[in-house]
This record gives structure tokens, sequence and C-alpha cells, in this order.
């Protein structure tokens, strides 16, 4: 978990959510398993996360064979855009120190 939380620069909460438990809706587990498997195809420009790369997730999705409904989708981006908003937001306030 601590090489999860490394990757968006959160090292320093992988203790701290360690301890935390939170429930997850088994409808909502395939969207979370597709954006630990993806959550390194992000657009990145000067250091800011734009959001998940479409393309770059539809041909990994093809390429490795993942099905996923419409719905699935939905929820992917709808992760992306909190993972992207909550790095930039920490990005910003690391900038302003």
């Amino acid at each position: 978990m601590a090489a999860d939380f490394a990757a968006f620069g959160l090292e320093h909460l992988a203790d701290e959510v360690a301890e935390q438990h939170c429930e997850i809706y088994q409808e909502n587990w395939k969207a979370i398993e597709w954006f630990l498997d993806v959550d390194d195809l992000f657009i990145v420009s000067n250091g800011v996360l734009l959001g998940l790369d479409v393309k770059a997730i539809q041909a990994d999705a093809t390429m490795s064979g993942r099905t996923y409904t419409p719905e699935d989708y939905i929820k992917l981006r709808t992760i992306g855009r909190a993972a992207a908003a909550a790095v930039n937001a920490k990005n910003s306030r690391k900038g302003s120190k």
C-alpha cells in the first residue's frame, strides 16, 4: 500500500490510512480495481494532472481483454477526477510554502 501512496506523492499518509477502515460498496469494486490498474495513465502538463488519458485507458482495456460497462467507465472517470484534484491540491499547497 505504501507504494500506491508514494505514486501519488502521499507516502506520509500511508500509516495513517492503514489504520483507517472504509467500506466500499460491491458495485464499485470493479471500477476501483480498474483505476488501480491504470493509475499511471494520467495526462500531465507542467506537473499538473489533467485527467486520465482516455485513449490510453481504452487501449489498455482492449489489449488486456478487460470488459467493462458504461457505468464502470463513468465510475473510473469519477475516481480519476477525484484523484487528480487531490494530487493537484496537495502539490499546490506544497508549492505555496
